[in-house]
């Protein structure tokens, strides 16, 4: 029954991030009076779909929602084989009704919401980058993600010990080029830019996977919480034998550090083995040595 509970989650974040998403790219991106790429794929194939579709927004729209797809496809089944079958299943679900999405919402919604009444430029880049932000951090806090080129980026910093940002920024900085040299737009880069930096200080804001804490349990089911924590995570703790101020039993406290974005499946199996535990969440400025020497915020 939980099983089926956390699945159904998954599925509104899902459709919720799905819809968000797209509503970004096809009500406020798209739109000929905003000139401004999204990053990523989106970004590869919305420069595409502009090249070959000029100013039809339908076209633009089916050209941008095939490539995107396609594009994808490699990517998923990449993670698949690196992630595991969990991440792959919601991911290809969030990046299918992305594309759905982009299709079925009707452009008059520019309209009903009165976003065509706003000539600024600028505050569209920042709406656009808000919302998108506030998506992804949507489907990266229940373990999934739209996969693109952020799962290459942090496969390649994993492997070869470097921060995911600069691979995605690389690749977002030569899609800009492009853009340039093919637009010869100089507003079209600025504006891409300070949606690209909005999305990413909203995807700091709502999602705090790399923020680090510090467990502290308490419990007389000390060495069996240990034994649990140690065979299903990555992380080590240290454990002090403590008495109970009430009790005056003979207690166990485990330490562990962990990152936030674990902290609900972590609590969970504490719980799962010691209903009676006593858990304390502390926030942790940075740590070194174990599995985080090179931790994803270094």
């Amino acid at each position: 029954m939980l099983k089926n509970k956390l699945d159904l989650r998954k599925i509104f974040f899902a459709i919720v991030a799905g819809f968000l998403s797209a509503f970004v790219i096809k009500i406020i991106i798209s739109h000929p009076s905003v000139e401004l790429l999204p990053d990523g794929i989106g970004g590869f194939s919305m420069l595409f779909s502009r090249v070959v579709s000029s100013d039809n927004s339908h076209s633009n729209i089916l050209v941008y929602f095939i490539l995107y797809i396609t594009l994808n496809i490699p990517i998923l089944i990449f993670g698949l084989k690196k992630i595991g079958k969990q991440h792959f299943i919601y991911s290809s679900l969030a990046v299918l009704l992305h594309s759905i999405f982009v299709l079925i919402i009707p452009g008059e919604l520019r309209t009903i919401l009165q976003l065509d009444q706003i000539d600024n430029q600028l505050l569209m880049a920042i709406l656009a980058g808000l919302v998108m932000g506030y998506a992804v951090s949507l489907v990266y806090s229940n373990g999934f993600s739209f996969a693109g080129i952020n799962s290459i980026g942090g496969y390649l910093a994993e492997k070869f010990d470097r921060k995911t940002e600069n691979y995605t920024i690389a690749f977002n900085l030569i899609l800009l080029l492009v853009a340039l040299f093919l637009f010869n737009s100089f507003i079209l880069v600025i504006y891409s830019l300070v949606y690209i930096f909005t999305k990413s200080l909203s995807i700091s804001m709502f999602y705090v996977r790399n923020k680090k804490v510090l467990l502290q349990i308490v419990s007389s089911k000390g060495e069996e919480i240990a034994s649990k924590l140690l065979a299903n995570t990555k992380y080590t703790c240290t454990i002090y034998d403590v008495i109970g101020g009430y009790s005056k039993e003979d207690k166990k406290q485990l330490n562990m550090v962990i990152y936030y974005g674990e902290l609900k499946e972590t609590i969970k199996m504490i719980k799962n083995t010691d209903p009676e535990s006593f858990t304390t969440v502390l926030e942790v400025r940075n740590s070194y040595g174990g599995n985080f020497d090179h931790s994803r915020d270094d």
